[in-house]
């Protein structure tokens, strides 16, 4: 955690929009069986969610003013956090996993954590 702390603020908002891109690449590979992300219901919402959380902290590292007022830190945090636990739920529900589900849980957890992280140090 403190190697974290440790990287400058615009490295941890690139890992974050990082982390969601491998989440979305995730939705397109097989999760368990013969199964991929995109069939599972309400996939294209946890897609929205994914970029729009993603795009905040990349929009926030480059200084690109938000197109709207509410595309904040915390609400890119809240949109990883979102996606994290969509992927944990269809984690812990499926049977047979493949790659892609991996790929989503663990890109959507270190793409939480560093969100979190973030929030946390401009809240201080």
């Amino acid at each position: 955690m403190d190697k974290i702390r440790g990287l400058p603020r615009e490295q941890k908002m690139f890992a974050v929009g990082g982390a969601m891109l491998l989440f979305v690449i995730s939705l397109f590979l097989k999760w368990f069986g013969s199964f991929k992300g995109t069939e599972i219901d309400s996939w294209w919402i946890v897609l929205i969610v994914a970029i729009i959380g993603g795009g905040i902290f990349v929009a926030e590292a480059l200084n690109v003013p938000p197109p709207v007022k509410w595309a904040t830190i915390p609400v890119g945090t809240l949109a990883t956090v979102l996606v994290f636990f969509w992927a944990f739920t269809h984690f812990i529900d499926g049977a047979e996993l493949k790659f892609g589900a991996w790929l989503a849980l663990i890109s959507s957890l270190v793409g939480m954590i560093i969100a979190v992280t973030v929030w946390n140090q401009e809240r201080t």
